[in-house]
């Protein structure tokens, strides 16, 4: 059954967050193309801000392969001879209500999903906190703030844990890099204060954590289903900007066992897989079933110790990493790959490795240059010391 893609990335602000921290038409439009890394030609892409057909022209002829259509809205779809709505299965970045209401204004086929509170439920903060304490992997000094005494207290230990280092205070529903405080020691200016307050009225909680010096993070890719055991689909490792900021994911040529035993170190991201399936499990006692990433990272202590975070992110939804799998097609025997966000192109790799680029956005979007570009760097090489970008 041909699939009707939605990418609400912004799904998150219809679980809790407030408009104004929802993301721009013009981003959803540059994010829409990241759907091409598992989508045929017989799906369609809704999107804010669909390509003109010479863009999309471009795009198919440096891919060689032929593209789905992009829509601005689905009835435009009914116009055109042979197509019914019903004939498409509803497919959204995440579910939520208001990705139900659409889907069911829209008139396509709605598949069974988990609810949306339980869906809210897995997304958040406080489940992951929860998960983290108790499998007895939190972060030395996190906690939950439910008042500013909470606050306070968060802060005055900084000293005692030799912080007058960076903190991170995050909102209960938070991701990429958004709705969250980046400070350092303990004192906060009035504009923090004021982000801190507005965000304990509206959600009555946060969560705070030192931030500490990452050595290599990964996607750890889950599918839940409904019932059976959940299956793990793979390790992807990540690219991140020193903000924490998703940059890009690691992948391979499929049966590359070199690879798999090399590069991603399937071996050192076991005590991860192994905690998190817990974590899996859990959710679908819970109701939760679908795709599932849950980012893990290998950090440094204070005493200069490497230690594993099992549970930093929990992402009950799809995700870059997941969609990246999809690319593996494309890649020959044998080949690692980078699949890059962003206008420039990181240094990875060895300059023997002859790296080349395959492009998976076009240049321009509705004739303006993309902001966030993305594109396929392939031969990368073994980079799992080199993930971090500036």
């Amino acid at each position: 059954m041909p699939r009707l893609f939605w990418g609400n990335f912004d799904f998150e602000t219809t679980l809790g967050f407030v408009a104004s921290t929802a993301v721009s038409p013009r981003l959803l439009g540059e994010l829409a193309f990241s759907w091409l890394a598992i989508a045929g030609p017989e799906d369609v892409i809704v999107t804010p801000m669909p390509p003109r057909p010479d863009e999309l022209q471009q795009l198919s002829d440096s891919l060689k392969t032929l593209l789905p259509r992009f829509v601005s809205h689905p009835e435009e779809l009914s116009q055109s001879e042979g197509f019914n709505l019903q004939d498409f299965l509803a497919t959204p970045w995440g579910w939520s209500a208001f990705a139900e209401n659409e889907f069911a204004r829209w008139g396509v086929t709605i598949p069974d999903h988990p609810a949306p509170a339980i869906v809210r439920m897995a997304n958040s903060r406080q489940f992951s906190s929860s998960q983290e304490q108790s499998l007895d992997c939190a972060l030395r000094g996190s906690m939950t703030l439910q008042s500013f005494a909470d606050v306070d207290g968060f802060l005055s230990q900084e000293g005692e844990l030799g912080l007058e280092r960076r903190w991170v205070i995050k909102a209960d529903l938070s991701n990429s890099a958004r709705e969250r405080l980046l400070g350092q020691g303990e004192t906060l200016t009035d504009s923090q204060r004021r982000w801190i307050a507005k965000r304990l009225e509206r959600d009555g909680r946060l969560h705070a954590e030192p931030w500490v010096e990452r050595i290599a993070e990964a996607g750890v890719q889950w599918e839940i289903p409904q019932s059976g055991e959940p299956q793990l689909i793979g390790v992807v490792p990540l690219l991140t900007a020193t903000n924490g900021e998703y940059r890009g994911s690691l992948i391979a040529a499929p049966d590359d066992e070199t690879f798999t035993n090399d590069a991603l170190h399937l071996d050192t991201w076991r005590p991860a897989i192994d905690c998190q399936r817990q974590v899996v499990e859990r959710l679908q006692q819970l109701g939760y079933f679908g795709p599932c990433g849950i980012d893990a990272c290998w950090y440094l202590s204070l005493n200069g110790e490497q230690r594993l975070r099992p549970i930093q992110d929990i992402n009950a939804r799809w995700t870059m990493g997941r969609l990246a799998l999809g690319w593996r097609h494309r890649l020959p025997p044998q080949t690692t790959a980078l699949w890059h966000f962003g206008p420039d192109s990181p240094a990875v790799g060895d300059p023997a490795d002859h790296i080349s680029l395959l492009r998976t956005t076009p240049t321009t979007l509705v004739a303006t240059p993309l902001r966030l570009p993305s594109q396929l760097q392939l031969n990368v090489g073994n980079i799992t010391s080199r993930y971090r970008s500036d």
